[in-house]
């Protein structure tokens, strides 16, 4: 008669058959792919005229930037504007609003 032990010596036990498991999952899954904005990214960069390369900073100038002014700033005084009060109306001049729908 068999023993049991020797069954349970060809079959690998749990964990190794997991681990197993997970790296050739790990294995055969792609990488994943690039985000909308790193493509983009990518196609702008790709497409910009090729720079001129930075002078070293020995050849470089070290003349030092002025720097900006702020503009004055300038206050504007708001015009009157006339308001529909201001002009006399007469009684004739006024329009009263249609009494029925027939009159529209």
């Amino acid at each position: 008669m068999p023993s049991k032990n020797k069954h349970s010596l060809i079959k690998p036990p749990h964990t190794v058959s997991l681990l197993l498991l997970v790296a050739l999952l790990l294995c055969t899954t792609p990488a994943p792919h690039a985000s909308a904005a790193q493509r983009e990214r990518r196609v702008t960069t790709a497409q910009r005229p090729a720079a001129t390369p930075t002078p070293t900073p020995r050849t470089q100038a070290t003349t030092p930037r002025p720097t900006p002014t702020p503009a004055p700033a300038t206050t504007q005084t708001p015009t009157p504007t006339p308001t529909p009060a201001a002009t006399p109306t007469t009684a004739a001049q006024t329009i009263a609003p249609p009494a029925t729908l027939e009159e529209l």
